[in-house]
């Protein structure tokens, strides 16, 4: 995926297949950092139809490689895009569960 990556640097989905990929293998510097760079080549405030998906990855990311309060952070950040007022989360087994 990273020759396809060198072609298209700013095609986020294929940043965000990279990092759940890097996940995947256990490489959780790697991981967190092609969530963010998913989030700065897709952000929401210029795509408010796709910009949620890479917010969504790096809670994915972050709740799997133990980082907890960076996944309800980027979940938060997430729902009060959509709603006026907050959610409360819980994490469960390493999933994120909203409630």
């Amino acid at each position: 995926m990273e020759p396809f990556l060198k072609e298209q640097p700013d095609n986020f989905s294929l940043i965000g297949d990279l990092a759940l990929t890097n996940m995947s293998l256990g490489d959780k510097a790697a991981a967190l950092a092609m969530s963010e760079r998913a989030i700065a080549a897709n952000p929401v405030e210029k795509d408010a139809v796709t910009g949620p998906i890479p917010i969504e990855i790096l809670a994915r990311v972050a709740a799997r490689m133990g980082v907890p309060d960076r996944a309800i952070a980027a979940l938060a950040y997430r729902s009060l895009l959509r709603f006026s007022g907050s959610i409360p989360c819980s994490i469960r087994c390493g999933m994120i569960r909203v409630v």
